[in-house]
């Protein structure tokens, strides 16, 4: 059967080697109607034997079909260095060999991902925790033994792909090849120099229930990482940041000319910022970010401009940010002297504060914001006016 994964289906011994034949007996058409899953299941049923075996020698792995198979299952064999025959009667017509064609990681990761999303759209899910949790609810429901192989080894799969995807598309990775055999499948999704094997959880949700279930994987993956990550940082982008739609992000006021706040790790390969995915999880970490920008101190300077006292905060990468910091903000108005406060965000680095005051004093103000906004190139920020109230940004003026 070609949902074999946990055993081999024959083994050939000649003098001095091992070959073990793997049997697909379905043609190309019902191959090609599951290609994602086609391409897990021949990674596993010739990897597994190849690299797992016990013994000295290292087992050839020859796939055996009886019909000719569609050529992208021709590219997989190829690529995890198996053999590919096509049996039509005897004697048997070897039509493959050996060789290298895509990394087997890049067929994985193209495989899981697709499949990931194959299911979303069948389920009517999002590959979030919430889609996580009630696709375990369904793939449990269904009640399926390992008696049933095909289903069985179907759903399990479909569930390793779908929590791995969560952690892959959330905290940032890749599937890679396991170092060692811990579960019928051999990849991993490695987030930096973790892993995480949500096929050997799957297998044992499929048998336990809850006790095993995948969530439990998800929320150490992100203990780890984030306790791996760096530091938590929130940073200002411009309201029109292509990726927007793509990460976690929510604007400093309610006004689509707002700025907007994303959270993120500093890494060692810069700043990081977390996906939409990942909203559900990441009030604790703003609370994190929150707390590391207030501790990291900013310069303020007064500059006398037509009779009108500006604050301009600058000094580090961070200044812009500290508009985020209430506490720091209240010591602006203490400054000035102020209730309410003027401030603009036109570059990254530069926060400019000036206090609330006649219509003259705000055009002058905004003149100037506007002035450095459009000399900052490519790190330009707004354009707009924020007007704070008690340290909190309220509204754009």
């Amino acid at each position: 059967m070609y949902s074999s994964l946990d055993s081999v289906d024959e083994v050939i011994e000649y003098p001095g080697r091992k070959v073990i034949v793997q049997y697909d007996d379905r043609n190309a058409a019902e191959i090609e109607a599951k290609p994602h899953l086609s391409t897990i299941f021949a990674l596993a049923r010739i990897l597994v034997p190849r690299l797992f075996s016990a013994g000295d020698r290292e087992p050839s792995v020859r796939m055996s079909f009886t019909s000719q198979p569609p050529a992208f299952l021709v590219q997989v064999i190829t690529a995890a260095e198996g053999s590919l025959e096509v049996v039509g009667g005897r004697p048997e017509v070897a039509i493959g060999s050996a060789g290298r064609t895509a990394p087997v990681e890049e067929l994985a990761n193209n495989a899981f991902a697709a499949l990931a999303d194959g299911l979303a759209l069948r389920e009517f899910l999002t590959l979030t925790t919430e889609g996580l949790e009630q696709f375990e609810d369904r793939a449990w429901a269904e009640d399926l033994t390992k008696d049933e192989e095909t289903a069985w080894w179907t759903k399990t799969t479909e569930l390793a792909a779908f929590c791995g995807e969560v952690i892959r598309r959330e905290l940032g990775g890749r599937w890679v090849l396991a170092s060692e055999r811990t579960a019928a499948v051999p990849f991993v999704v490695a987030v930096r120099d973790l892993q995480f094997d949500p096929h050997a959880l799957a297998e044992a949700f499929m048998v336990e229930g809850s006790a095993k279930s995948l969530l439990r994987l998800l929320a150490r993956a992100r203990e780890e990482a984030t306790a791996s990550a760096g530091t938590f940082r929130l940073t200002l982008v411009p309201p029109d940041w292509p990726r927007r739609d793509e990460m976690f992000c929510e604007p400093v006021v309610d006004d689509p000319k707002s700025p907007l706040v994303v959270v993120g790790v500093d890494t060692a390969d810069g700043f990081a910022p977390f996906r939409r995915s990942a909203a559900a999880g990441l009030a604790d970490l703003q609370e994190q970010a929150l707390e590391a920008l207030s501790g990291r101190d900013a310069m303020v300077e007064d500059l006398q401009v037509a009779g009108l006292t500006f604050l301009v905060v600058q000094g580090n990468q961070y200044a812009a940010e500290k508009l985020l910091d209430q506490q720091f903000l209240r010591t602006l108005h203490d400054r000035l002297g102020a209730e309410v406060l003027m401030c603009a965000v036109p570059a990254r680095g530069l926060l400019m504060v000036a206090s609330s005051g006649r219509a003259e004093q705000l055009d002058l103000f905004a003149a100037a914001a506007r002035q450095r906004f459009a000399a900052a190139g490519d790190s330009a920020l707004s354009r707009d006016i924020i007007r704070v109230v008690d340290g909190v940004p309220v509204e754009i003026l």
